[in-house]
């Protein structure tokens, strides 16, 4: 049976990490060597015999820990009934303006014929959603570079206002988009202006850093564009504006960490701000947080925010409560299947029973209800992409358990962080410093 206790000790430092209520708790080596006796046995009268105490002592300290044994971290599987959605990530087009030299879908193409969603195939996508769901909390209209196809999202929000207004849906999404910010006409303003919520503008920080990558076909830079029209929309009081940079080894080899890209970009535009590590630099970076502890990590950060919070993290509920729809109407888990080879796994062409029948009869999108998940005991701290731990690129599929390579070194980089705070609570200017840097705001996310 699975209990709630995790022992971690290095360097004649000795805690406890409570999975259930995130508390971590720090121990003498004695104390630490009866728990670890009692969970390996679960043999009270021995344990206490062994050390010389009582069992009404032990059984205090187990209190004192919140020992609870019998744990089910994710509980019985209950399926969706796929009526009220989260978000649907919208391809309204599969081109882009853009060549940005990380871009991992192949300058806005995804690896497909470049072409804009037409008018029939967003008809159809409204009708779909009306259709199927109680509630659609956000729809983000993506590409290759959305405003390319202005007037399909355009369509689409009307279409959605009357359907709303007529009394056919109770509810009314909110609308925005992810976008390089590079098409700046009166028209993609007017959209804004009028049905948008929030947009992401992607730019990777000064002119010298942003106009490396971000890159027209002739080879020219972005970044006045960008900046122009960031500048335009910052002050409509009805978008919340977010900023997504994307940081890379370029960054690195000018001089530029995560903190000054995100400090740059919060001063000068005074939006929400998040840096992201390029794909090919992702396991690079876990690699080397899982060998040397940094307070400045992202990784650090997150785990240390859920601890201090007492906030559970986990993955994105993948079809359950997000999915994408491409250029000609297929259903996709996540935005980044839509052309890595993956087949859709059904259409707005077809009813939505398909996907609840997919949800239903497979264990494959069934994330939280996998034995390694509920076994293991970091997995209320290791939240974030589910297809970045349980997709098989080699199949092209999901799987119902994660990658044990990635799962094991995320639980060295749990183990090693809590150890950290724990030396850290122990100091408490170090403490204190450490939670007044938590109420600034996160470069990471």
């Amino acid at each position: 049976m699975k209990n709630n206790l995790t022992l971690l000790s290095a360097a004649n430092r000795y805690c406890v990490f409570n999975s259930e209520t995130l508390d971590i708790f720090s121990l003498n080596e004695f104390t630490f060597s009866v728990i670890r006796s009692y969970l390996n046995s679960e043999n009270k009268p021995e344990v206490c015999r062994q050390y010389n105490i009582s069992i009404p002592d032990l059984d205090r300290i187990l209190s004192l820990l919140k020992y609870k044994t019998g744990m089910s971290s994710s509980g019985d599987c209950i399926f969706t009934t796929y009526k009220n959605i989260s978000r649907i990530t919208v391809h309204v087009s599969n081109d882009c303006n853009l060549r940005c030299k990380y871009c991992y879908a192949e300058g806005g193409n995804y690896h497909k014929e470049r072409q804009l969603m037409t008018t029939t195939t967003a008809n159809q996508l409204v009708e779909y959603c009306c259709n199927s769901f109680n509630k659609i909390d956000n729809i983000v209209f993506f590409g290759g570079e959305p405003f390319l196809n202005i007037d399909i999202m355009t369509q689409i929000c009307e279409a959605f206002k009357e359907n709303f207004n007529k009394g056919y849906i109770n509810y009314l999404p909110r609308f925005g988009a992810i976008t390089n910010g590079t098409i700046r006409t009166n028209k993609a303003l007017s959209l804004i202006r009028k049905h948008f919520s929030f947009l992401t503008v992607s730019i990777d920080g000064p002119k010298e850093i942003n106009d490396t990558n971000r890159i027209f076909k002739n080879g020219k830079g972005s970044f006045e564009l960008i900046d122009s029209f960031l500048k335009e929309v910052k002050i409509l009081k009805n978008v919340d504006l977010f900023i997504e940079a994307t940081f890379t080894n370029h960054h690195l080899s000018n001089g530029y960490n995560r903190k000054a890209i995100f400090d740059y970009l919060t001063s000068t535009y005074g939006a929400k701000v998040s840096v992201v590590d390029e794909l090919s630099m992702e396991s690079n970076v876990m690699n080397n947080t899982a060998n040397e502890i940094s307070t400045d990590s992202a990784w650090f950060r997150s785990i240390l925010e859920a601890i201090v919070n007492n906030r559970k993290l986990s993955k994105c509920e993948i079809l359950h409560e997000i999915f994408a729809i491409d250029s000609n109407g297929g259903i996709f888990p996540c935005h980044i299947n839509v052309g890595d080879g993956m087949e859709a796994v059904s259409s707005i062409w077809e009813s939505a029973v398909k996907v609840r029948k997919i949800l239903q009869e497979t264990t494959d999108y069934n994330l939280k209800n996998n034995s390694t998940c509920k076994d293991c005991w970091a997995e209320s701290l290791y939240g974030g992409c589910a297809r970045s731990t349980f997709y098989d690129k080699n199949l092209q599929r999901y799987n119902n358990f994660p990658n044990n390579q990635k799962c094991e070194l995320f639980r060295n980089i749990a183990a090693k962080t809590i150890l950290k705070i724990c030396e850290l609570k122990s100091d408490p200017k170090k403490w204190q410093k450490l939670l007044d840097d938590l109420k600034k705001p996160n470069p990471y996310t």
